[in-house]
């Protein structure tokens, strides 16, 4: 919730136990300020599950996007490989942060997306082809 939300909540709520106050005494009028703050403070304790989904998928598909980036402008063995490693490290956090947001169907999917090529880069194509089709379809 915005500061400006919490102001105009708190004024809302202000100006209904005000009327409260008045039509139905003090000590209505007061139980419904006090509710009104609790609501308030219970909003603002209330983890924002969407908005950690968004950042976590976020990130996720930045760091597929440099680590394809980087994979295909390499021009060393070792430095493919270890790339290579990276990429199954990046595919498996991509996996578990699926499962940790009750996304088990499409951890699968995801995991199984990128079997068939054998190239490395093919399939770090595929698995970001995948993740970008699971964020799209979940409005994420």
């Amino acid at each position: 919730m915005s500061v400006r939300g919490i102001f105009i909540s708190l004024a809302l709520n202000i100006i209904a136990a005000g009327i409260v106050w008045y039509l139905k005494g003090p000590n209505a009028g007061l139980i419904i300020l006090a509710v009104g703050i609790a609501v308030l403070i219970g909003a603002g304790l209330w983890p924002n599950t969407k908005r950690r989904t968004r950042l976590a998928f976020g990130k996720l598909m930045e760091e597929g996007k440099i680590l394809e980036l980087r994979m295909s402008e390499s021009r060393n063995v070792e430095e493919f490989n270890e790339l290579g490693k990276k990429m199954v490290d990046w595919v498996n956090r991509t996996r578990r942060t699926l499962v940790r947001f009750d996304m088990d169907t499409d951890a699968g999917a995801f995991l199984y997306s990128g079997d068939s090529p054998s190239e490395p880069l093919a399939q770090l194509a595929i698995y970001r082809a995948k993740l970008q089709e699971i964020v799209e379809r979940k409005n994420l």
